[in-house]
């Protein structure tokens, strides 16, 4: 084996598993890199072959990072997230952002 893949074969070994799941392509995993003690959620999205990892600083908070990556990844960045879908109308007549629809559209 040469360096390189020394260095990466250690990381494996160090990093664990703690929670993963997966639905319409996209996977989210929460990792704990033990040689760091080091707790982190990774997103991929196998259909557009992006990727994103979110460092988990207060650990108090890793299971919500893990449901909910995006909100997250959107407050660390400064960013505002909508996890609607527009032109789609709920029973209350707002669409799934939250904005009222015109009923002709």
């Amino acid at each position: 084996m040469n360096a390189k893949t020394d260095t990466e074969h250690a990381a494996i070994e160090t990093t664990l598993e703690l929670a993963c799941r997966a639905s319409g392509g996209m996977r989210v995993l929460l990792l704990w890199d033990r040689a760091e003690d080091r707790i982190s959620v990774v997103v991929d999205d196998a259909r557009t072959g992006e990727s994103f990892e979110l460092p988990v600083h207060d650990r108090s908070q890793a299971l919500d990072v893990f449901r909910h990556p995006f909100a997250h990844a959107g407050s660390s960045l400064g960013l505002a997230v909508s996890c609607g879908r527009r032109g789609r109308r709920g029973a209350d007549g707002l669409s799934g952002d939250g904005v009222e629809q015109d009923p002709r559209s």
